[in-house]
């Protein structure tokens, strides 16, 4: 029974991933000033950014939400697998999106901070690509369990 409480695990670290993300998402949000300096281009991009750790944050809890139907349902190990290993990717790409914020707890200029900044686009694409494969293989987990389902 290792498969069932890593199952487990994932489940709860999964859930709690996303709902730090909704939380982050918040944050971001009211980090926004109702009249930006300027042309608001930035306050745009908060907003965009926070549109989309939202929308993770949303499908991450719905990875581990149908993960965790799957403990009680007792599927095949083909389906578990998949969205086991989905919902942990899903929980793996949003702790990389939120990496971003590891910045602001160092002092500006230090060599952290300068690391952090030039590793922070390829983070942002490795936490999308991690979700979207994520995402494939929940997908084609619940679709094993769909049609596991009308065989039997």
């Amino acid at each position: 029974m290792p498969s069932l409480s890593r199952s487990h695990t994932v489940v709860i670290l999964s859930a709690l991933a996303g709902f730090l993300g909704l939380g982050y998402a918040a944050v971001l949000l009211s980090r926004i000033p109702e009249n930006p300096p300027g042309d608001g281009f930035a306050a745009g991009l908060t907003g965009i950014f926070a549109l989309i750790v939202t929308v993770s944050a949303v499908l991450v809890l719905f990875q581990s939400g149908l993960l965790a139907v799957t403990l009680w349902a007792h599927p095949r190990a083909r389906v578990q697998n998949l969205l086991t290993v989905g919902a942990a990717m899903g929980a793996l790409g949003m702790g990389l999106r939120m990496g971003f914020e590891l910045g602001q707890f160092f002092e500006p200029g230090s060599a952290i901070d300068r690391f952090l900044f030039r590793v922070s686009g390829t983070l942002m694409g490795v936490s999308l690509l991690v979700t979207v494969l994520g995402l494939a293989a929940s997908g084609a987990g619940a679709g094993c369990w769909i049609i596991d389902t009308v065989r039997e």
